[in-house]
């Protein structure tokens, strides 16, 4: 039978999740809670979020397009608007789709969507090793030994139905770490992964950013994941700020927010999503949970046709 590793599973839907999750950020952003940063809102009233891109490719094309605002008109913020303010360009990320924006951001989305992906499967992976803990009884009863009841994790029980023989082995199928299942099986443990998301989007569409409840802690942990890994992968921003390539070596997220924490108000300002998930705004946090949304949204159609088969 043939297997589906994590990787090939997190390559077929990363590429899709980057473009719906923009899609879903610019969303919520405008029909959210009003954000609560200053710079949030422009001189006609409308929401905007302005980052600064350094793709010069891109904003040559805006150039010859004459599409990069200046002066006054760049001092108002025009909502989806390309401005130039003392030789720096930004983008309005909160009035643009995926495809409308310049390299270096469509990169943090990918960036986060890999993530998001990856997370979500492991999350899978997660489900699986409860259940087989769960069920450990199975192995005790096909092994014909006391012994597999003193298993204390998924890890030793995979070991310990390894060294069984093949037509035993072959009774517990299912107890094999998840890259080792064949896609249908894994299928079972991600629609769990699915069904957290979808709570996690109902709450997402009615505003709720702090204040999403206990039984959402699986999607609200992936999100959280996937904010830490983002944050793991861009640490090059971080030392370009703070002028510092020690936090290059760091190896845990926890050092990183330590190591930002500990630099001036005006580095920190310039570094305000490189803190923990829990401390991040309403919408910042909204952003990785679009990710996860949409993550379980491209596994769900996968999943497809035999969903209603996914009973164990």
């Amino acid at each position: 039978m043939t297997t589906v590793t994590l990787q090939d599973r997190r390559n077929q839907i990363v590429d899709v999740i980057a473009s719906k999750a923009q899609a879903d950020y610019v969303r919520v952003f405008h029909e959210g809670p009003a954000p609560k940063q200053a710079d949030r809102i422009n001189a006609a009233g409308d929401r905007v979020n302005f980052k600064k891109t350094e793709d010069q490719v891109w904003i040559q094309e805006q150039r010859s397009a004459g599409l990069v605002l200046t002066g006054e008109q760049a001092q108002a913020k025009p909502k989806g608007s390309v401005i130039e303010i003392d030789g720096v360009v930004y983008v309005d990320i909160a009035g643009r789709q995926y495809d409308d924006l310049p390299l270096d951001l469509k990169a943090l989305n990918q960036s986060s969507a890999r993530v998001a992906a990856e997370q979500l499967i492991l999350a899978g992976s997660k489900v699986h090793d409860r259940w087989v803990e769960d069920n450990s009884w199975q192995v005790a009863d096909v092994a014909g030994t006391s012994d597999a009841y003193g298993l204390l994790n998924a890890r030793e029980i995979y070991a310990y139905v390894a060294k069984l023989t093949l037509e035993q082995r072959e009774k517990l199928e299912l107890f094999v770490p998840f890259e080792d299942l064949i896609a249908s099986e894994q299928d079972k443990d991600l629609i769990f992964v699915v069904q957290a998301a979808h709570a996690l989007s109902k709450s997402l569409h009615k505003g709720i950013a702090d204040d999403i409840a206990a039984e959402l802690e699986l999607g609200i942990q992936v999100a959280s994941d996937i904010h830490d890994d983002w944050v793991m992968e861009n640490r090059r921003v971080i030392a370009d700020a703070a002028l510092d390539n020690s936090v290059l070596e760091l190896e845990t997220p926890a050092e990183v927010y330590g190591f930002v924490a500990k630099q001036s108000q005006t580095v920190r300002n310039r570094l305000e999503l490189f803190v923990p998930f829990s401390e991040l705004s309403a919408e910042e946090q909204h952003k990785s949970l679009a990710f996860v949304i949409e993550a379980a949204g491209e596994i769900e159609q996968r999943i497809g046709a035999h969903r209603e088969a996914l009973i164990r």
